[in-house]
């Protein structure tokens, strides 16, 4: 119902966010990413917040959800 955007962070590291999306609207996604932050290969135990914005991209809520993100080369 709302436009959103996220910002992942290494789990240990909850100021420096690695990744950072651009708003994402309604019915869109993101196919691709790439990091903010280079890491080295290897397995991050992460954390994504997910932020729910209005209109003018104010943040009306947020979800905060573990995720691994994997780095292959």
């Amino acid at each position: 119902t709302n436009p959103v955007y996220l910002d992942v962070f290494l789990a240990e590291d909850e100021e420096n966010a690695i990744y950072k999306s651009p708003v994402i609207p309604v019915g869109s996604s993101l196919q691709e990413i790439k990091l903010d932050t280079p890491l080295s290969d290897g397995t991050y135990d992460c954390v994504a917040v997910y932020h729910l914005v209005d209109d003018d991209q104010n943040t009306i809520s947020t979800l905060r959800v573990t995720v691994t993100v994997i780095i292959e080369g």
